[in-house]
């Protein structure tokens, strides 16, 4: 996946709008901020992952920060239904602007403690979006594994 420094303008892929900043395209050769974040802020963007995703891509990304021995697909999944995460971005607005992230930002926030600009977990916190807590989870598989859970 491309590296990109948090809040730098959006350039991945072509965008109707203006403006969009970048949050969390890591890799491993770029320092990155570490911290907590909430619970509440997990639980949003563990539903913005799985049912807010855009800008669909037909290869799959998988974790440049992660042990190549341990390298897998990430999967998230909700009520019964797996979604391949490193494929889509998704989109949040905050307060201040709009922002780009890869859907592999959960993985980035639970197993790398990757802390996002605090403008960006306000947007997230702020979809306002009606959450089953707990009823998700986040996994590595291989690809043709997901396809037929």
């Amino acid at each position: 996946m491309t590296y990109f420094d948090d809040l730098s303008q959006y350039s991945y892929l072509p965008e109707e709008e203006e403006d969009i900043l970048n949050v969390g395209w890591l890799d491993k050769d770029h320092a990155f901020p570490r911290g907590v974040t909430s619970d509440e802020f997990i639980e949003r963007l563990a539903w913005l992952s799985i049912y807010s995703s855009v800008k669909q891509t037909p290869g799959i990304h998988g974790c440049m920060l992660c042990p190549v021995a341990a390298f897998g697909f990430h999967i998230i999944s909700h009520e019964g239904k797996s979604h391949i995460l490193g494929s889509a971005e998704i989109r949040v607005k905050g307060n201040r602007a709009t922002y780009a992230a890869p859907d592999l930002l959960i993985h980035y926030v639970l197993t790398h403690e990757y802390l996002p600009p605090e403008d960006f977990v306000s947007g997230v916190i702020m979809t306002g979006m009606r959450l089953h807590k707990d009823r998700w989870s986040l996994s590595r598989g291989l690809y043709w594994e997901a396809l037929n859970q």
